[in-house]
């Protein structure tokens, strides 16, 4: 018996290429779409107004969220509203270079300038212990 025909063959290497080809394209889509999401998790900064600040207080999903960014060493930026957030997170009294009050350009400036860190990592020991 015969091999296949070389039309065939041609064929499938072809359609093996572009099958090869449309793999890598969307894995080079998902690396420049993590690539741009953590540059938008670098900080988080939270700007409330005064009733937004109380109510989200008592959300859990927002509480959760500030524990999260302080517990992965995030820069957090805050205004005088959002203090009970992070206050209901638990973070009174465990403010760092990272915490910044953020209510005139000098504080946006500063977050700005600490944010460019990505992450406060002397803040790693005080929450957790060495091995």
């Amino acid at each position: 018996m015969a091999g296949p025909h070389p039309s065939r063959l041609s064929g499938s290497i072809r359609n093996f290429a572009a099958t090869l080809l449309a793999a890598a394209r969307t894995r080079l889509a998902l690396l420049a779409n993590e690539l741009h999401a953590e540059r938008l998790r670098v900080g988080r900064l939270l700007v409330l107004s005064v009733g937004a600040g109380a109510v989200l207080a008592k959300d859990a999903a927002a509480v959760d969220f500030v524990r999260d960014a302080f517990g992965h060493l995030k820069v957090i930026g805050f205004n005088g509203p959002s203090a009970s957030l992070l206050d209901k997170a638990g973070l009174s009294g465990m403010f760092d270079e990272g915490v910044i009050k953020v209510e005139d350009t000098a504080g946006i400036q500063k977050y700005l300038s600490i944010a460019k860190q990505h992450r406060i990592w002397d803040r790693e020991p005080k929450l957790r212990s060495p091995g």
